[in-house]
């Protein structure tokens, strides 16, 4: 028999009038001053088709080549001329490389306003992790910055270990649609918790820091199984 010092702590729970709210911080990519020359060059990087490294954004990227296959047969088989069967053949030939992964088009776009002066900084702004019993919201400097009913999606919480640091994410309903709401703590993984998920293929970005205690606490809430029962009753 379990003594009385041994019996686990019963989780919160959290409503519309009672809500979870933990304070942290998150460090946000701004563009500042003028990259000068380069920025028609920014402008043309920017029209690149891009897509998110993961199974719906990989779906996407491919119809988005199925499309450039399509419209330079089109556009070769409709003008007949040679202007027009080159402008088909660098459509098709397009298609080889575009589009090209979300990850890299910023990484050229930063590369490209640095050689400008440094357009892009990063800074630290105070972050507001809320839920409500139904939706957790990031806001930055109080306004929602991103959103998501985490169980009412069908894909578990992701618990990772992230430069030895406790990290927790959260997935939207379609992969490709909205944006992942992402949680680090530092240090390991607080007693009971175990690595759940996979980071592979994912984009992990304006992720919010918070202390240790809280960032628990959130990860208590987000795997409590009572949540996921209390949706399938309403």
């Amino acid at each position: 028999m379990k003594s009385k010092g041994a019996k686990r702590r019963k989780r919160a729970w959290y409503t519309a009038k009672e809500a979870l709210n933990l304070a942290g911080t998150v460090e946000i990519e701004e563009e500042v001053g003028s990259a000068g020359r380069f920025s028609p060059l920014t402008v043309l990087v920017r029209w690149i088709p891009a897509h998110r490294i993961h199974r719906g954004g990989r779906d996407k990227a491919h119809l988005v080549k199925v499309l450039l296959v399509m419209s330079g047969l089109g556009v070769a088989g409709a003008a007949l001329t040679i202007p027009g069967i080159v402008i088909g053949g660098c459509l098709i030939a397009s298609s080889l490389v575009l589009p090209v992964p979300s990850y890299r088009k910023s990484l050229w776009i930063s590369r490209i306003e640095s050689f400008g002066g440094g357009r892009v900084r990063t800074r630290t702004w105070p972050a507001e992790v809320h839920w409500n019993g139904r939706k957790v919201s990031v806001r930055v400097n109080g306004r929602v910055a991103r959103s998501l009913r985490p169980f009412e999606v069908g894909l578990p919480p992701i618990v990772a270990l992230q430069d030895e640091e406790a990290l927790l994410g959260l997935l939207p309903r379609v992969a490709g649609e909205g944006a992942a709401i992402w949680v680090q703590a530092p240090g390991p993984l607080p007693k009971g918790a175990t690595l759940q998920g996979s980071l592979e293929d994912l984009v992990i970005e304006n992720v919010v820091r918070l202390p240790a205690a809280e960032w628990e606490l959130l990860w208590e809430t987000m795997t409590d199984s009572r949540q996921i029962e209390s949706l399938g009753s309403r």
